[in-house]
């Protein structure tokens, strides 16, 4: 079973699914859209050359094995050409391209600590499939012409980064010339998907990526521990994953003002309940919020419970008694809760 697959189904014109790609940049002769349920990337007639993309939102890590479709290639140009790239940053990445190049060619290229290598074969057809994989730290990138079921290798190199990086879908073109190709069936056979919580446009829907990746144990931790705020934010995954325990010993030593929110709103956590007690012994005097719905948070209490609004909570049915027995939490038995929310 695959970990990952997208078909590019969707509405014709529209961009790729928002929830695992990012807005494509398209060039001044560029689109970057879904058409008949493919991804259509194309460059028309530039007077300079030209480079449209879609990167992905989510990166691969660890050892892994992708691959795509590409159809309906045209492109006269030398070098023009659609690739599938893996991109870790400007001194390690590769590409799997389907080009024209002094004829129809498919193309390996990888860059390994600004050191390149290119290898061509010579191509029949204008559609096939292409392959990128990598094992620890040997990259190969294999081609399929005319889509026969049988994969030829056109480059292994040893020494590529382990890092994680991001899945590229482009297009360049020389000036005065068009270059076109639709990309499907984008696989990832192994390997791990991290999602990067640091993209301003990316609402982390877990649920979907939980159901997308075929209930594959999802690994969140790329630049989480980045964002400005240090702040990690648990949603409905760790619920969803019923056999699956939330470490906070892990979790409090990664974060670096060691303040943990935990969002259980809309979370059926009734199964699953929350050790306060052996929370706040891991995180020391650091700041525990228990935000339920959308509540506010005080400022110097050590533990802070909020629901509702925060604002008027003298009708919710909380028992102040119960909660008065958990070690550290000084409650004021007598008082109405707004009435300790406003002390504290």
């Amino acid at each position: 079973m695959s970990v990952f697959e997208e078909t590019f189904t969707g509405t014709d014109g529209d961009p790729p699914d928002t929830n695992y790609w990012q807005d494509p940049y398209e060039s001044t002769n560029g689109s970057c859209e879904l058409a008949s349920n493919k991804l259509a990337v194309k460059i028309t007639n530039p007077s300079t050359s030209q480079y449209t993309k879609v990167d992905s939102k989510f990166y691969v890590s660890g050892d892994f094995e992708f691959q795509v479709d590409m159809s309906g290639f045209v492109g006269t140009g030398n070098g023009g050409g659609g690739e599938m790239f893996f991109s870790i940053d400007a001194d390690d990445f590769c590409y799997a391209k389907i080009l024209y190049d002094s004829g129809s060619k498919w193309r390996g290229y990888s860059n390994i600590a600004g050191v390149f290598q290119n290898n061509d074969a010579s191509r029949t057809n204008s559609y096939g499939r292409m392959k990128i994989a990598r094992s620890s730290g040997t990259l190969t990138i294999h081609y399929d012409d005319g889509n026969t079921g049988s994969w030829t290798l056109l480059q292994s190199r040893a020494g590529f980064s382990t890092a994680n990086g991001l899945v590229r879908l482009a297009i360049w073109t020389p000036a005065n010339y068009t270059t076109e190709t639709l990309f499907d069936n984008f696989i990832i056979n192994s390997g791990t998907i991290d999602i990067v919580t640091g993209l301003e446009d990316m609402a982390m829907d877990i649920e979907l990526w939980q159901s997308k990746l075929n209930d594959v144990p999802l690994d969140i931790y790329a630049v989480a521990w980045g964002n400005k705020d240090s702040k990690l934010d648990i949603a409905a995954y760790f619920q969803s994953m019923t056999d699956t325990l939330l470490s906070i010993d892990t979790l409090g030593e990664k974060i670096k003002n060691k303040k943990l929110d935990l969002f259980v709103a809309l979370q059926e956590l009734e199964p699953l309940p929350l050790n306060i007690h052996a929370a706040t012994e891991q995180i020391k005097n650091a700041l525990l919020d228990i935000s339920l719905a959308d509540g506010i948070i005080t400022h110097d209490a050590s533990m802070d419970i909020a629901i509702g609004d925060g604002n008027n909570i003298t009708d919710m049915g909380m028992d102040i008694m119960t909660v008065g027995t958990m070690p550290g939490f000084k409650a004021v038995y007598a008082m109405h809760l707004d009435s300790v929310i406003k002390e504290i």
